[in-house]
């Protein structure tokens, strides 16, 4: 006999999906009709049957039998798994903390697009397509280009690592054009700073800031450089700074300017105990003693450089869309290519120009070398200083 209403049980908690059917179990309306999951007293296992067939449900498909279901790698799973290897990457150094927290982000977004508990091998050409469009209403082109390059990164790796078979990604599921990333440029606020608003910025930063802007100006530095730079790098007495891009581990040094030694000199003389000795070497360390970049206890990544960097833009009140910390990259190499000597433009900033002469150019620290950097950092400050 079925049991009264009274009798009913309350949820388990507040966003429990299901509700307690005068059956006796819990169920939820789909599509018009009342589908059911489980008897009251074990709401756990209900919760997994639905979260395990609700996808097909709202499809109007129905589930694959239960055993079935339980054999296969679903959204969730697979996006965990992946995660799971990402993190081991930032731990060893092999991936930006800002990367991984992108990767977070693009699966969250697949979970919540495709369903956690969908199985990855009976994706569709359809469901990619319905992927794809729920993305382009929020996103100009180039991070569509980005977020739809991370989903590729995540099923690659599933099948890379054997966890997956190949997606059926369908004719639908590309990135946008050249051209429509073109335009979108042409028509965003360049990620350049003016002179005055690159003063403005060493100007009203605090210590450690001041010393990030200035390598970012001097040496076309990103967050993750700056944050991660340890204290060997810098030869303040010479002046010159030899660091390998942590992105890359391709060769980076620049001479440094006055303005920059100052800053750096600053920073070194009232430099906080290291709250650790994972801290020890960096030479950058928050008023606590922590690196900028650090892994908070529930597994995130934070990149304090651009917290605090986004709260001076708004300070200055020049913050505008795509407009970050790494423009200052973007400003450098723009004054900087005015020299017309590519190769010591490419040095300074750990880049590597694809060619022939790359693989064979060898870079020997003489005095000739000296001049060419110089002469690429001194029209830089020449631009900075307003001369």
């Amino acid at each position: 006999m079925a049991n009264s209403t009274n009798e009913r049980p309350q949820k388990p908690h507040k966003d429990f999906p299901l509700f307690p059917h005068r059956n006796g179990q819990w169920a939820k309306k789909i599509r018009g009709d009342f589908r059911y999951f489980g008897v009251w007293a074990d709401p756990a296992a209900a919760l997994a049957k639905y979260l395990a067939e609700k996808d097909y449900l709202i499809a109007g498909q129905e589930p694959p039998p239960r055993h079935q279901a339980d054999s296969v790698v679903t959204v969730v799973e697979m996006t965990t798994r992946f995660l799971e290897a990402k993190d081991d990457q930032v731990a060893a150094g092999d991936l930006s903390p800002r990367s991984y927290n992108d990767y977070v982000a693009t699966c969250r977004r697949l979970e919540d697009v495709l369903g956690q508990a969908k199985p990855v091998d009976v994706l569709t050409p359809n469901d990619f397509r319905i992927l794809r469009a729920e993305l382009a209403r929020k996103r100009n082109p180039n991070s569509l280009a980005n977020e739809l390059r991370r989903i590729r990164v995540v099923f690659n790796w599933g099948v890379a690592a054997d966890v997956i078979d190949a997606p059926k990604y369908g004719p639908d599921f590309n990135p946008p054009s050249k051209r429509a990333i073109r335009q979108h440029r042409q028509q965003s606020a360049p990620r350049l700073f003016t002179p005055q608003r690159a003063r403005a910025l060493a100007k009203y930063a605090e210590i450690n800031l001041r010393a990030m802007v200035m390598l970012g100006l001097n040496c076309g530095w990103g967050n993750h450089d700056v944050a991660t730079a340890p204290m060997r790098a810098f030869d303040l007495s010479a002046g010159f700074v030899d660091f390998p891009r942590p992105k890359t581990a391709i060769a980076r040094r620049a001479p440094l300017w006055p303005e920059t030694i100052d800053a750096l000199k600053a920073v070194r003389n009232r430099r906080p105990c290291p709250e650790d000795r994972t801290a020890n070497e960096q030479f950058f360390l928050t008023k606590h003693g922590a690196p900028y970049v650090r892994q908070r206890p529930g597994g995130a990544w934070v990149d304090s450089v651009g917290l605090v960097f986004g709260k001076l833009l708004r300070k200055l009140l020049i913050k505008q869309p795509g407009v970050n910390f790494y423009a200052l990259r973007h400003t450098f190499r723009t004054i900087a290519d005015e020299v017309n000597d590519p190769p010591a433009v490419d040095l300074i900033m750990g880049h590597e120009t694809p060619g022939v002469g790359t693989a064979y150019r060898e870079w020997t620290r003489d005095s000739r070398e000296f001049a060419r950097l110089a002469a690429v950092t001194e029209h830089v400050r020449a631009w900075y200083k307003g001369t």
